[in-house]
C-alpha cells in the first residue's frame, strides 16, 4: 500500500491529517488476509505528485498485456 503526500501547491493532503496514516493502516490490516498483511510492506510514496498518473499507466500496460495474452490464446 502507498500513502501519498501531496504538495502543497497541488491540492490533496489528507495524509496530513492527525492520525490518518494510523488509521488507515489499522482499516487496512483489519481487512487483509493475516498472510498477505505479514508479506506486504506499507511506505510513504516519496514521489506523490506522480502517484495517480502511475497507475493509471500501470492499468493500460495491465490490460495491453491482457489482451494481447488472449489474442495468442485465441480468445
Amino acid at each position: 500500500m502507498f500513502l501519498a503526500q501531496s504538495p502543497s501547491n497541488s491540492g490533496g493532503g489528507t495524509i496530513q491529517y492527525k492520525g490518518y496514516i494510523e488509521s488507515a493502516l489499522k482499516v487496512a490490516k483489519e481487512n487483509t488476509l493475516p498472510e498477505l498483511w505479514e508479506i506486504c510492506t506499507n511506505r510513504k510514496s516519496e514521489d506523490a505528485e506522480y502517484m495517480v498518473a502511475q497507475g493509471a499507466i500501470n492499468f493500460v500496460i495491465e490490460q495491453e498485456e491482457l489482451k494481447l495474452l488472449n489474442n495468442q490464446a485465441g480468445l
